[in-house]
């Protein structure tokens, strides 16, 4: 595996469904209902930070296989050398991390309440930690029974959560607020990671976090490939069991050599995005299809519809569409898309690039209809 390009996906899998984990079980130790739009947004972002942090890991693991004379190790010395790496990859900083989703999903969920219910109770006042080692610099807050208003200024950088397993808390309260004492506060940073609000943002960890910091070349793309094939994925499964709820998500952009060619065919796209929609995929795996073995195998089209960059292009002449094509263990996939194609995107009706279906071909018709290669 390219350990740059591509994210090893059985340990992101695993990664993956450990956050989803904690930050079900913070949201519901905070006993408050988080509607489905929060929880979609928490699981995309977690599914980007395992992404970034199984890239980390992958290449720290692959920068330990050659010895100081470039040959590669034995597999039980490379072991050895790994072994501290590992423990805290698997083990100490996994369990801290953990721990903090949990921590953070609470809190994002006491924050939305708070929010909510700011006209009966105003104020929120920072509550004493609970955990036995105290950190000096929260002290300060609770020792003042500090209480301010929901919307004052002082949560936009200082809140519970804001360093690692940090267990203080807030209580909504209709008391009298006060903010003269914030003047005498020494100042307290949020650590890496740590300086968002989860409420608003839907992110447990923030994009300060070492794993977007200090991320090797190559992370952002896999990451965003890794993330994009996950929602595409529990896409295939949702329309494979019920009916399509109307979701579009936009998959990538037309390579430049794409979109010159588009326009000198006198067509000019009214962006370079593009879309795919439920009902699209819905009728790429239609049983119909199935039946007279057409249809691509779904885990080729969610790799596909991830990553097109990979794929050849042809411009389809006579359709005017385009067709991305790709071989995979001998058998030929297309994916067709049309340009400036009319689809339904958060209940609005946008004009964009849009796949329309996918289909199995023999290779050798693609010289023989009204097709040209792009790329």
């Amino acid at each position: 595996m390219d350990v740059r390009s591509r994210i090893q996906r059985d340990i992101f899998e695993e990664t993956l469904r450990l956050f989803d984990k904690a930050a079900a079980e913070g949201l519901a130790e905070s006993g408050k209902a988080a509607d489905d739009m929060f929880l979609d947004e928490i699981r995309r972002n977690n599914a980007v930070f395992s992404a970034f942090r199984t890239h980390r890991m992958q290449n720290d693991l692959a920068s330990r296989l050659l010895d100081g004379d470039g040959n590669l190790k034995s597999f039980d010395r490379w072991v050895r050398d790994v072994r501290g790496m590992t423990s805290h990859y698997c083990g100490s900083w996994l369990r801290t991390e953990y721990d903090t989703a949990v921590i953070r999903a609470h809190r994002a969920a006491d924050w939305r309440h708070f929010e909510d219910e700011a006209d009966v109770f105003p104020n929120v006042r920072w509550m004493p930690t609970t955990s036995p080692n105290q950190d000096p610099l929260h002290r300060q807050y609770w020792e003042a029974r500090l209480t301010l208003p929901v919307n004052h200024p002082f949560w936009n950088d200082h809140r519970p959560g804001d360093r690692w397993n940090c267990k203080c808390s807030l209580r909504q309260t209709d008391e009298p607020a006060d903010d003269s004492v914030i003047r005498k506060f020494y100042p307290v940073k949020a650590q890496p990671g740590l300086d968002n609000n989860p409420a608003t943002d839907g992110k447990l960890f923030s994009d300060s976090h070492p794993y977007y910091t200090k991320a090797y070349p190559g992370a952002e793309k896999a990451a965003e490939t890794m993330a994009l094939k996950k929602q595409i994925k529990g896409i295939i499964v949702q329309v494979k069991e019920t009916f399509p709820t109307g979701q579009a998500v936009k998959i990538g952009n037309l390579d430049r050599s794409v979109l010159r060619f588009i326009e000198k065919r006198g067509i000019t796209p009214v962006s370079d995005e593009i879309f795919v929609t439920d009902h699209r995929i819905k009728h790429a795996i239609r049983e119909n299809k199935t039946d007279k073995g057409k249809t691509v195998n779904p885990d080729h089209l969610a790799d596909a519809l991830s990553d097109l960059g990979r794929l050849e292009v042809y411009w389809d002449e006579k359709q005017k569409g385009l067709w991305y094509v790709e071989t995979v263990d001998g058998i030929t996939n297309k994916y067709v898309f049309r340009i400036n194609e009319k689809i339904k995107a958060d209940g609005q009706r946008i004009t964009v690039n849009s796949f329309v279906t996918a289909g199995i071909i023999d290779k050798s018709t693609l010289k023989m209809i009204e097709l040209i290669k792009i790329k």
